[in-house]
């Protein structure tokens, strides 16, 4: 690869490693861009998700470069890494060029000073093993010891060393992610060694928090459910141990609207996708099992909570297949539950009108607010705590009902309750 390749590369981009490398000519170290931007930039595919490597002190370079163009950074002494903060929708990373050893199988690994060689080689897929230099003079070549620019040719995932999967078992999800995000094939030696890999339940020997966060990335790609399938089929989810099949058809249907101009336009730009993929999947599972997994997995509290909700549905989809409901009725059925709730609900509907009724109050109820507040309820002489809670709900209802049209009308309704 020379600087040419560059021709016509994102100039924002391309102005950052001009940036570092003129700081890297400054403090005489080398500092290269590896892997997933690296091989993206070999598969001309758009990135932002900027890695440097240094052979150094990364946390030395980036100190005086990042103060000089007043960027913030944080230093993680502990990984030898740095975080720059370019500004508020983009950041890059930095890292100290490292060798690692893993002192047993799953283990995380012991981190020591390395070259650049050292780093790459510790590093899962060939693809993901390639770096180019940004220093003057060698800006634009191409590091690439393990032959990866020849397995993306050959649409190959390939991994450095028989010992990898044992080394990190969690390789196993990875190689899933890229074999189907990039359309690719497992490499035949590592297949053999993938399927040794689960044959021998290495997956076991990791961390089981560690084991889900890498799962999550796998249930965030734009086309999870060839992964999950992949997976299922090749004894990849055993680590879940499921009671049931994977619900692998509401899966692609959650997959179909996450993927359409619905599902990624602003109205769900906060949902959390991979929670239901993950609902998807295990929506046939009693909620005893889907507790457990709650806690093996230690999941955060607010997405526990919404998996608690899960073995809800079906009892609230059956109070909703009745035609004539009211929007207040509807909406009473439902509040409880979060976005990510409803969406996977809407798949596992199977009457008409309890499909309906679930989308408008996705589109429709979830909207709706009321003009007064509780201390306009204690200016008209509602005071009691509850009583303004009971109140509120009571007019919140009429409005969804569409018998409040202003906020006079909810202050004359707020005064006929007063009494009540």
């Amino acid at each position: 690869m020379s600087q040419n390749y560059f021709k016509g590369f994102n100039k924002q981009v391309l102005r950052l490693l001009e940036q570092v490398g003129k700081q890297a000519q400054k403090n005489d170290v080398n500092v290269y861009v590896v892997g997933g931007f690296v091989r993206d930039i070999l598969l001309k595919r758009k990135n932002l998700d900027v890695d440097f490597v240094v052979e150094g002190d990364a946390a030395v370079l980036v100190s005086s470069w990042a103060l000089e163009n007043s960027y913030k950074f944080i230093v993680h002494d502990r990984f030898g890494t740095v975080t720059v903060y370019l500004n508020r929708d983009w950041r890059v990373d930095f890292a100290s060029a490292r060798k690692e050893t893993y002192p047993y199988p799953g283990a995380l690994p012991v981190v020591e000073k390395g070259s650049i060689a050292e780093d790459l080689v510790r590093r899962d897929f060939t693809i993901n093993a390639m770096a180019v230099s940004i220093n003057f003079g060698t800006f634009g070549h191409l590091v690439d010891e393990f032959g990866g620019q020849e397995d993306l040719k050959k649409k190959q995932i390939r991994i450095l060393h028989d010992q990898s999967f044992k080394d990190d078992p969690t390789r196993i999800l990875r190689a899933v992610r890229f074999k189907e995000r990039f359309d690719f094939k497992l490499e035949k030696n590592t297949e053999r060694l993938f399927k040794a890999a689960l044959k021998g339940d290495f997956l076991k020997t990791v961390k089981a928090e560690r084991l889900f966060n890498e799962f999550k990335k796998t249930l965030r790609e734009k086309n999870f459910v060839k992964n999950v399938k992949f997976l299922s089929q090749s004894g990849g989810l055993r680590f879940l141990k499921l009671k049931n099949k994977p619900g692998l058809n509401l899966m692609k249907q959650a997959e179909n609207f996450k993927n359409s101009a619905l599902g990624r336009s602003s109205s769900f730009a906060n949902v959390d996708w991979w929670l239901i993929a993950f609902m998807a999947l295990i929506y046939k599972e009693s909620r005893f099992k889907v507790r457990s997994l709650t806690g093996i997995f230690n999941l955060k509290k607010a997405d526990r909570e919404k998996l608690f909700l899960l073995a809800d549905h079906l009892k609230v989809l059956k109070d909703l297949s009745r035609e004539g409901l009211r929007p207040s009725d509807v909406y009473s059925l439902l509040y409880s539950f979060s976005l990510e709730n409803l969406i996977v609900m809407r798949f596992q509907a199977r009457s008409r009108c309890a499909k309906k009724y679930v989308e408008d109050c996705v589109h429709k109820y979830r909207a709706v607010k009321l003009s007064v507040n509780g201390d306009d309820l204690k200016a008209i002489g509602i005071t009691d705590g509850q009583k303004i809670g009971r109140v509120l709900n009571k007019l919140l209802y009429f409005k969804l009902d569409g018998c409040l049209k202003s906020r006079k009308d909810e202050i004359r309704a707020a005064l006929s309750l007063k009494s009540s």
